[in-house]
């Protein structure tokens, strides 16, 4: 139904009422109006009363109605106040009357304690809303029990109502049963009128209002920004009803309107993100690219120069119109270019460190060491490469004079060592000449002097031995006789060559040898000079306690190990063991040339060398040959 056609329902009924009411009223009062006029002073006040209890009854149903349904403190004040008013004009008005009938009295007191009963159920209601207990709840039973205690309150008011027109019929003789009988009609009217109209805008008005209240709060929590998805809970069919629905609608479609704006500037925020760093990301490259070091050129598929950095146009003494679109290939000798070509870079797809020769705009050639990348599209298709090009021309002319340099080295320390050998073994030989008696007698203390310079002249010649080894190693010069031999052979002789220096400094010399061991391809001479270079160490370094030289087979190889009971190196010496020309704190006087011959021997064996040692308690080193089986492996 409409709103316009509720509204006119709900005026034309309270209308009709209101014209019946005072039809009938109207009509009866010609009838009464001397009757009532002579009785006015008895009938008037009780009646009177009588109607401000129903009327007080009334509103306080209609108070506590308004107060279960709507919950505002406006609505309690109301419902208590009517309470209060139903308190006033009923006990206090019905206790004050005097009666001379004892039944009467009776009558009346029952009455108050119907009022008072009913008054006493309002109020619990009241009370009991104030604790929180449920509208629906209340509704459901306590709003039951006042409904009762009111009908009983109204059946009582309206037997004490009879009962006082029957008193005052009986007192006063001139007032006919006619008379009674109108003034109840009018009276019962009257009140049925005003029920029924206060029912009629009560029911008219608040078909109206609550949808438009709940339309309200909708509005308010969507303009506040709050859920755009508030769904305004309404049955109604009026317009009011369409409107909140149409509401609901409205905000469903803001809602989805929002959501794809939201995500729209999400998306261009992600974009002007990307892009700024994209941009960034372009000027860092640019920058690098421009101000980089090297020569950095980018060639298309047909192997065309189509960008390049400044570098480049310095290095090769060029400029954009000689660059651009030239074939790369005439940057490079034919030979050079051949063999960059050889490499087959567009199949591996990368190749690094490539030294070859570039030509510059003048015709010179510049050493340069060049990387190159190949460049792809998602198919897999060759679209071009970067070339990252240094020249090493100065390090090329550097390493040429260092080599030059080092071949000149190498000539004069074995010129000079050569020139030195020869005195020296004359110098020798001389000494084993006098020391022998053979040019004449000498004395013991002569003796121990010529014994003296003959230890010093080997020691002397040792060294000599050692720098040509070492030089020899370094310049790969050194000729190695690789045959199949047995290590403990090996072994065993180097032991009888050093068993007679360790018993002269009273230690204990073992050997202890694995049987089965395969042979190795190796040359007896480096490996034994080897093994006699680490016993060496081990009886000089070893002050007492004994030194053992051990085989084994580990893993397709030939571990060899010699072993003391020595002062032991330090820890933080052991990092320097097998550097040239390194000294350790443990004794002076060396070439520190030994241990790194040992090592460069031990690496054209395709070998290991290592050592371990624990201070004060001796030291372990430890070197390993392949076998065949692990050579061809």
């Amino acid at each position: 139904m409409r709103v316009g056609t509720k509204l006119a329902t709900g005026f034309l009924l309270v209308v009709l009422l209101i014209l019946l009411t005072l039809l009938f009223c109207s009509a009866i009062s010609r009838r009464t109006h001397e009757k009532l006029e002579a009785l006015k002073n008895v009938v008037a006040p009780d009646t009177i009363l009588a109607n401000k209890v129903d009327i007080a009854v009334s509103d306080a149903d209609h108070a506590i109605m308004e107060y279960l349904i709507q919950g505002t403190a406006q609505e309690k004040e109301n419902a208590q106040f009517a309470f209060a008013q139903l308190e006033k004009v009923g006990p206090k008005h019905f206790g004050s009357e005097t009666h001379t009938n004892p039944g009467e009295s009776e009558a009346t007191r029952e009455l108050i304690v119907k009022i008072r009963s009913f008054i006493s159920v309002g109020l619990d209601i009241i009370k009991l809303k104030d604790q929180g207990v449920n509208s629906g709840e209340l509704l459901k039973t306590k709003v039951e029990k006042l409904h009762s205690a009111r009908k009983i309150l109204l059946e009582q008011l309206r037997k004490h109502k009879v009962t006082r027109m029957e008193e005052l019929a009986d007192a006063e003789e001139a007032v006919s049963g006619a008379y009674i009988l109108d003034v109840r009609l009018t009276l019962l009217v009257t009140v049925l009128g005003v029920l029924l109209t206060v029912v009629v805008t009560f029911v008219t008005t608040r078909s109206i209002v609550k949808p438009l209240k709940a339309l309200n709060k909708g509005a308010e929590i969507v303009n506040s920004g709050g859920k755009l998805d508030y769904k305004i809970e309404t049955e109604a069919k009026d317009e009011i009803g369409q409107l909140s629905r149409a509401f609901g609608k409205e905000t469903k479609k803001l809602m989805e309107t929002t959501a794809l704006v939201e995500k729209l500037n999400k998306e261009i925020a992600e974009r002007k993100i990307a892009e700024r760093e994209r941009q960034l990301a372009e000027d860092k490259y640019r920058t690098i690219f421009e101000n980089s070091a090297v020569a950095i050129s980018l060639v298309d598929e047909q192997e065309r120069l189509i960008s390049w950095n400044k570098f480049t146009e310095n290095l090769l003494g060029m400029n954009r119109e000689d660059l651009y679109l030239r074939p790369i290939k005439s940057l490079y000798p034919e030979g050079h270019w051949q063999m960059i070509r050889n490499h087959d870079v567009r199949q591996k797809g990368i190749q690094h460190h490539l030294e070859t020769q570039m030509i510059k705009k003048n015709g010179d050639l510049i050493d340069v060491d060049i990387s190159l990348s190949v460049l792809k599209n998602p198919e897999g298709e060759v679209i071009g490469s970067i070339g990252v090009v240094r020249d090493i021309t100065e390090r090329k002319r550097a390493e040429e004079e260092l080599k030059k340099t080092m071949e000149m080295k190498s000539q004069f320390i074995s010129m000079v060592s050569h020139e030195l050998r020869i005195p020296l073994t004359a110098v020798k030989m001389s000494i084993d000449f006098i020391v022998d008696r053979l040019a004449g007698e000498i004395n013991e203390e002569q003796e121990e002097l010529l014994n003296v310079s003959k230890r010093n002249i080997d020691r002397l010649t040792r060294l000599i031995n050692e720098v040509l080894t070492f030089q020899k190693l370094v310049s790969g010069k050194a000729k190695f006789d690789m045959e199949t031999r047995d290590v403990n052979k090996i072994v065993r002789d180097v032991y009888e060559m050093m068993a007679r220096t360790a018993k002269e400094k009273k230690l204990d010399f073992s050997i202890v040898l694995e049987d089965g061991l395969p042979k190795v391809e190796l040359d007896s001479d480096q490996i034994s000079q080897v093994m006699t270079n680490l016993v060496h160490n081990a009886i000089k370094f070893t002050e007492k306690g004994g030194i053992t030289i051990a085989t084994s087979k580990y893993d397709h190889t030939i571990r060899i190990s010699v072993s003391d009971t020595g002062c032991g190196i330090k820890k933080e010496d052991m990092p320097r063991l097998f550097k040239e020309f390194e000294q350790l704190e443990r004794k002076k006087g060396s070439t520190g040339l030994g241990l790194s011959i040992c090592k460069k021997i031990v690496e054209q064996h395709k070998g290991e060398i290592w050592a371990e040692s624990e201070p004060g308690k001796g030291t372990a080193f430890h070197f390993v040959l392949p076998t065949e089986q692990r050579r061809k492996a």
